[in-house]
């Protein structure tokens, strides 16, 4: 009984990046703490997003959304209920995007390669945050969980 009450009490966490080696390692690392979902574009993370309530989510500055924008400006600009609980990673590519973003929205952002109890205190962290906000109001145009 005990493993299930933990299973059930794991966060939901979505993971976007356009590496699957990262994708598996993240998921290896990060398995015991939360319920892992994976996208590798901004199509299927749209798509989870809008199937699944996620509690955290970790994103690659670098995929790209709609347009010229990234999926990390998109999702702060359409869907600004993840932004509190919304951690970026980057490789170098986006850096200035990266850090725009970060400072503008006060995200965290992990630079690659990220140790382990990085990835792990960040998204912990980031869920605590997020979880000490009140909800946010039902949107009027659908876009928000």
């Amino acid at each position: 009984m005990g493993d299930d009450n933990r299973e059930r009490q794991r966060s939901r966490l979505l993971i976007v990046d356009d590496e699957l080696f990262l994708i598996n390692a993240y998921r290896r690392v990060l398995g015991e703490w939360f319920e892992v979902s994976s996208a590798h574009d901004a199509r299927s993370a749209r798509r989870a997003l809008a199937e699944t309530g996620f509690d955290v989510v970790l994103v690659e500055v670098a995929i790209p959304g709609s347009g010229e924008s990234s999926l990390a400006r998109e999702l702060i600009e359409h869907r600004p209920e993840l932004v509190r609980r919304m951690v970026l990673t980057s490789g170098g590519r986006n850096i200035e995007e990266a850090l725009e973003l970060r400072t503008l929205h006060e995200l965290v952002l992990l630079l690659k390669p990220v140790e382990p109890q990085a990835l792990v205190a960040a998204l912990r962290g980031c869920l605590a945050r997020g979880r000490r906000q009140p909800p946010d109001p039902p949107a009027s145009n659908g876009c928000r969980c």
